[in-house]
């Protein structure tokens, strides 16, 4: 039985790799009748609206509430962050308990706050079902503890590591307690973009799971620098860290600075938190831009180099595209890894990153077939996989 107008509250983040993985969700579940309200923070607002959704302001940014915090403190909590996140990619050893528990106690954090600012908004909309990135635990909760059925939709596209759930326990259940008298809900489902045979050897997740093909998506009004979509002799390169400020970062501008030493042409988006203009003296061949939508600017390149963040990873992969990860936070590192394993791509540590190191990657990236073919399989299995309208009628079932 097809159901319309069920109510769906949708909860993220307000990041862009928090928000985007929703969106293909998000619109065929309103494609298909159903009354969507999003919960994030009010810079998404205005163009959420104008897709034809409601919107409500909760759940800030994760960037936010840590720059709020004091320098040393901030500093602290990013160090702290990337040990956990490479130990779990594979770069570094396992950290120390203390560690694994402050970065519990900063996730424990931002789920609280999530937590609590979304039940008074399960409680004034009354959803049938709840949709939330799985960076966004609070979100579930908050559905659980209404008993509102809630999908964990990958935005980590690995899962967090299984150590970092274990340390999350206690923070987690100190929350629920304080808004439920129920029993501790196990997680319910998880619609995972991950396709099979990235990462298999590497994911903790231990939610059931319905596969869902990742759909690159984007806003409109950022069209293509028209040279991309020219008929071009060399191989095209696109540089992307994502959406957070990195133009201060020497290793990206050494990476740059290695990719201007080859044959190929550079796009480098910069994304809109930074100001091209700040990249001066390269060669023709490397373009600087802001942001670029990467649905549109995928089909065209030969290769992406890029921090490894899912969105990113997974839209290279839906389009077959080969990798060089340089990761240097959070789920970067196991992406990294997972782009490595399944002979996508390479990865370079951060602290590895040189020009030299670069230029000699992309090289042998652009020169091995075998890389270029086990990317074409991997597009294969994700184009095989069911697509976002199919998982909704899927998600009908639960309500």
């Amino acid at each position: 039985m097809i159901l319309v107008g069920v109510k769906v509250l949708v909860s993220s983040f307000a990041e862009y790799g928090h928000l985007y993985p929703l969106m293909p969700l998000a619109e065929a579940m309103r494609d298909a009748g159903h009354s969507v309200t999003f919960a994030t923070g009010d810079e998404f607002t205005p163009s959420l609206r104008e897709l034809g959704f409601r919107t409500v302001t909760a759940v800030g940014s994760i960037s936010e509430a840590i720059n709020r915090t004091d320098h040393d403190a901030r500093t602290h909590t990013t160090q702290a962050q990337t040990a956990v996140w490479a130990a779990a990619g594979g770069a570094a050893e396992l950290p120390s308990p203390e560690v694994i528990a402050e970065v519990a106690a900063v996730s424990g954090f931002f789920t609280a706050n999530a937590c609590r600012e979304l039940l008074p908004v399960v409680d004034e909309i009354r959803p049938d079902l709840v949709v939330y990135e799985d960076a966004n635990i609070g979100a579930g909760l908050a559905g659980a503890a209404r008993g509102v059925p809630s999908v964990a939709v990958s935005a980590i596209l690995l899962g967090a590591p299984a150590f970092l759930h274990a340390a999350l326990a206690k923070p987690l259940t100190a929350l629920w307690t304080e808004i439920s008298s129920a029993e501790f809900p196990a997680p319910q489902l998880r619609v995972d973009t991950r396709p099979a045979g990235f990462g298999d050897d590497l994911v903790d997740v231990v939610a059931p799971r319905t596969p869902m093909r990742p759909v690159p998506w984007g806003r409109t009004g950022h069209d293509l620098p028209e040279w991309v979509t020219e008929q071009r002799t060399r191989p095209l390169v696109y540089v992307t860290m994502g959406s957070v400020p990195f133009a201060d970062h020497d290793r990206i501008r050494a990476a740059v600075g290695g990719l201007a030493t080859l044959p190929v042409d550079v796009l480098v988006s910069v994304g809109d938190k930074n100001d091209p203009a700040m990249w001066t003296g390269l060669p023709d061949s490397v373009k600087v831009t802001g942001f670029v939508r990467q649905d549109l600017v995928l089909p065209h390149v030969d290769l992406a180099v890029h921090h490894g963040g899912s969105g990113t990873t997974t839209g290279c992969l839906a389009h077959g595209v080969p990798q060089l990860a340089l990761p240097w936070m959070a789920d970067q590192f196991q992406n990294a890894l997972a782009i490595d394993l399944a002979c996508v791509g390479q990865c370079i540590q951060y602290e590895e990153v040189t020009a030299q190191t670069v230029a000699h990657a992309v090289r042998d990236l652009l020169e091995t077939e075998s890389y270029r073919s086990s990317a074409r399989k991997l597009r294969e299995t994700v184009a095989a996989m069911p697509p976002p309208a199919e998982v909704v009628a899927h998600l009908e079932t639960l309500v």
